[in-house]
Formats: structure tokens, C-alpha cells, sequence
């Protein structure tokens, strides 16, 4: 990789890889390398970081990161796939900065935003991919110019049909849909749901169902037991 791409600091990390924020040695252009340590991994493990790579390849939308290349390196072996690189940070950072200086985000920008957020799932459900199961403000990624660039599609599955249903309960607990919390099966209007959650967030600042524990935190989603939004 050093051939190709300079690394220019560790941006994440995971359990089976790390996220780079590196540069092109050709252009000089910013991207992120994630990085996943494939030696260690099941089949299935393999499997699901090649499907990230084959959902970003087909992806073409301006509203969704945009996928480069993909590439194995040895000693260890590792999978590396360079995407796009938003250099505005992600919406839970903007939720945070917000709450920190005590002060709700214009209803100008949310609109803004969401409509992004609205056209790349869009895309993504008329291209038969379920999006990630786990749709949050973490994987919802900003451009300095406030252009919204969906992504982190590791858990992404395409479906093999429109009536197809996923039943893997998997996923970020604010953000699970009552379907998953009943391990029942589910579809696209799963990321629908998420992306009520993530609208509640930029609204209110906070998840709409917040408990202490996970059976809780189930209950209340069952209920749909959530905070009035401020005025």
C-alpha cells in the first residue's frame, strides 16, 4: 500500500481491522483505507468484507460514499478498501457538538440533511440493497460543504428479491426497528425506521429510546415509548 497511498493518521479501528485516512501518491487527493485483517477471519467473516467492496463498486450516487478500489496486501493478509473521504466529520459528531454548546440545530439544516439521507436510501432500496441493518448518525458521513454521503456498508446485504426478508438480528439497539427486536423477519422498511431514530436524533439530540439495559431499551422500542420532540 505504501506504493499508492500515504498514511496520514488512524481514523477507527475495529475488531478485525482500522480505518486510514491516507493520500493518493499520484494526485495528492485524500481518501480512507479500511483495512481488514482477513487471516484471522471465518469464510463468512471474508464474505462480508467482500460484499462491502461489491455494494460500494455498484453504488454510484452522489449522496453515498463513493468506493475507489480494492486490493489485498500480505504479511498479515489484509483487505483493503479505499473510499471516498468526507471531510466534515459524521452526524453523531454534529449531534455532540450541538448538545455540548446547549443549543438545537437550525430545522433548516436538519431538512437539509435528511432529504440527502432520504435520496441515498432511496437509491439503495431500487437497487435491492438493504442498507446496513445499522443506519445511525455514526454511518452518516458530511462533506465540508454540508453534502450528506452515506456509507459503512459492512453489514449490508442485497437482496436477492424485493420480497426477500433478512432475518439476522443485527444492528445498533437505538436504532432497531420492533421487527428485529422481536427477531421477526424484516426488510427495507427496517432502515425506514432507523432513519425515524436518526431524525429524532438531529431534532431532539438525543436517541428516542434510551434505557438502561437492553431488555428496556426493547420494551420501550416495542412500545414505541418515546420523548415529545422540544417545540
Amino acid at each position: 500500500m505504501v506504493e499508492r497511498y500515504q498514511k496520514l493518521s488512524r481514523i477507527g479501528k475495529g475488531t478485525f481491522g482500522e480505518a486510514w485516512l491516507v493520500s493518493s501518491t499520484c494526485s495528492g487527493r485524500k481518501y480512507v483505507v479500511k483495512e481488514v485483517r482477513v487471516e484471522d477471519m471465518t469464510k463468512a467473516e471474508v464474505q462480508k468484507a467482500n460484499t462491502e467492496a461489491l455494494i460500494l463498486s455498484r453504488c454510484k450516487h452522489n449522496n453515498i460514499v463513493r468506493y475507489k478500489e480494492v486490493f489485498m496486501v500480505s504479511s498479515p493478509s489484509t483487505l483493503c478498501l479505499v473510499m471516498e473521504y468526507a471531510d466534515g466529520g459524521d452526524l453523531s459528531l454534529r449531534v455532540k457538538q450541538a448538545r455540548d454548546a446547549g443549543e438545537l440545530l437550525p430545522e433548516s439544516t436538519v431538512l437539509k440533511w435528511f432529504v440527502q439521507i432520504i435520496f441515498a436510501v432511496q437509491y439503495l432500496h431500487s437497487n435491492d440493497i438493504l442498507h446496513l441493518r445499522d443506519l445511525k448518525t455514526q454511518n452518516i458521513f458530511l462533506t465540508k460543504t454540508d453534502l450528506v454521503k452515506v456509507g459503512d456498508f459492512g453489514i449490508a446485504r442485497v437482496l436477492t428479491s424485493r420480497e426477500d426478508l433478512a432475518t439476522t438480528a443485527i444492528g445498533t439497539p437505538y436504532y432497531l426497528s420492533p421487527e428485529i427486536c422481536r427477531r421477526l423477519p424484516y426488510n427495507h422498511k427496517s432502515d425506514m425506521w432507523a432513519i425515524g431514530c436518526v431524525l429524532y436524533e438531529l431534532c431532539s439530540l438525543n436517541h428516542p429510546f434510551i434505557a438502561d439495559t437492553f431488555p428496556d431499551l426493547v420494551l420501550r422500542i416495542l412500545r414505541g415509548a418515546y420523548r415529545q420532540l422540544p417545540q
